[in-house]
């Protein structure tokens, strides 16, 4: 959970996941083939994240649904695509709209399709996000204050 205030993502050395190609992440991140996934022009402010958030969660059958990834994202970052918390995560730092653990998101965007992709991309952080929660079929699991109940 995003703890105090909201400030703009780190690029700080020594961050892993922090900084990277920025907003927008890896150039062009496709699935499916060759046609992107819910490619939803997010910079447009809260109703396009939603929008994002909720195109995602019905693709890849969220667990709860869009609503339920609506409101952990809400919880999380206040729909804040460069939300970060420096002391959050153990210390490491949380990032982005889902607040991915610094210490893993370069594993996990890699792992889903998204190398090179910062935290503070929002269509990485979702798709990242939406496929763990659905991986292990739960929210709760990876996001214990935010994903429970």
């Amino acid at each position: 959970m995003l703890l105090g205030a909201l400030a703009p993502m780190a690029l700080a050395a020594g961050v892993p996941g922090a900084g990277g190609p920025g907003p927008g992440g890896a150039a062009s991140v496709v699935e499916a083939g060759a046609v992107p996934i819910c490619d939803v022009p997010w910079r447009r402010g809260d109703a396009a994240v939603e929008r994002l958030i909720r195109c995602v969660a019905r693709h890849y059958r969220a667990p709860g649904g869009p609503q339920r990834a609506v409101e952990v994202a809400m919880c999380e970052s206040d729909l804040r695509a460069d939300a970060y918390n420096p002391t959050g995560c153990a210390g490491w730092g949380c990032g982005g709209l889902f607040q991915q653990h610094a210490r893993y998101w370069r594993e996990r965007a890699g792992a889903h399709g998204f190398e090179g992709a910062s935290m503070d991309d929002a269509r990485a952080n979702v798709i990242v996000s939406v496929r763990m929660a659905v991986e292990r079929g739960t929210w709760e699991a990876d996001w214990p204050v935010c994903g429970g109940g």
